[in-house]
């Protein structure tokens, strides 16, 4: 891991150690959010507890699923799929759908194999709708930890009602280490360009 990475999954445990129970790191895109999550993860999975991994499309399922054979080929036996047809509700790690978990029947069958220990919230930005909110207050897991690069949301609603900021590494900082490529830019002048009929929101 690097070392922001490392300082992220040492500032969350300290988060929980404290009592509070939703950390929230904020990693801008393409410096390893899912990594970092996994990582934080095997060590409960390791020591037999359950873990729930949340995520609001396919391929923020896929993803850390392919993330933990990747890493912890060991675990990745103990870990499974809950979303449409395929349904590995019994499974140690839980790689599920929050949608198909909104099904109380669906739920219901995950946890009755266990309550998870921690659960995580891809795209934790999403989660400020009602149902969202009631979902995971009705999985009941102890730790919950929430993984954004972008925390401000376009309508407005602060994430800061149910998370704590555990750790923000800025897209800025990522640059000025060498994590992210900088970005070239460069101006084109369009004279032909014709904005007067263009729509205007102020």
């Amino acid at each position: 891991l690097r070392p922001y990475q490392e300082e992220a999954i040492h500032k969350v445990r300290a988060l929980w150690a404290s009592g509070e129970r939703n950390a929230l790191i904020v990693l801008p895109t393409g410096c390893g959010k899912t990594a970092t999550a996994i990582s934080l993860i095997a060590q409960a999975a390791s020591r037999g507890h359950r873990v729930l991994w949340l995520g609001h499309r396919e391929e923020l399922l896929d993803q850390p699923y392919r993330t933990l054979r990747g890493l912890f080929p060991a675990l990745s036996m103990r870990s499974g799929i809950v979303q449409a047809g395929r349904d590995d509700s019994d499974a140690q790690i839980v790689f599920a759908s929050a949608d198909t978990l909104r099904s109380a029947r669906r739920l219901s069958k995950v946890l009755v194999a266990g309550p998870p220990l921690v659960v995580v919230v891809d795209e934790a930005h999403h989660y400020r709708d009602n149902t969202y909110e009631k979902l995971l207050d009705a999985i009941g897991g102890r730790y919950y930890l929430g993984l954004t690069a972008t925390p401000d949301r376009a309508d407005g609603k602060k994430l800061g009602t149910r998370w704590k900021l555990a750790h923000a590494y800025s897209v800025l900082k990522a640059f000025d280490e060498g994590f992210l490529v900088q970005p070239t830019w460069r101006r084109e002048m369009l004279p032909e360009l014709d904005l007067e009929e263009a729509e205007t929101k102020g």
